[in-house]
């Protein structure tokens, strides 16, 4: 059994890094798949929320599935949470799938929660020991 390649995606593979922030891309190697894992790490904040939002809006459009983990978060601000909203309406309105997986400290869990996008977040674990 053979995998065709989804050479249209190879462009999105890799990691970038800039303004405090690391993404993550990670498109499946499927050709009849559409589908792409975006990891975020470090700090997405207000400085580093318009490089997320210009890196990621393509994959948005390019895919029909897409997967972004928020991970290592070492600071993360209401203008971030609310470029994940963003995202989220952007891709119900092209009938597209995101899922938002974070790995958060219990104050940034409580920023989220606050803030009223409980519900952005399908899985959440706490980093706090």
């Amino acid at each position: 059994m053979s995998t065709e390649i989804n050479t249209t995606s190879l462009s999105f593979v890799g990691t970038q890094e800039e303004q405090g922030v690391k993404l993550i891309f990670t498109p499946s190697k499927r050709k009849k798949t559409k589908k792409i894992n975006i990891g975020i790490e470090g700090i997405f904040n207000l400085s580093s929320a318009n490089y997320v939002r210009e890196s990621i809006l393509p994959a948005i459009y390019e895919f029909e599935t897409i997967d972004i983990s928020l991970k290592n978060i070492q600071q993360i601000d209401l203008s971030a949470l609310q470029l994940l909203h963003y995202m989220q309406q952007l891709t119900i309105e092209n009938q597209k799938q995101i899922s938002f997986d974070a790995e958060l400290s219990t104050e940034d869990r409580s920023l989220l929660f606050n803030a009223g996008l409980k519900q952005l977040i399908t899985k959440a674990t706490l980093t706090d020991k």
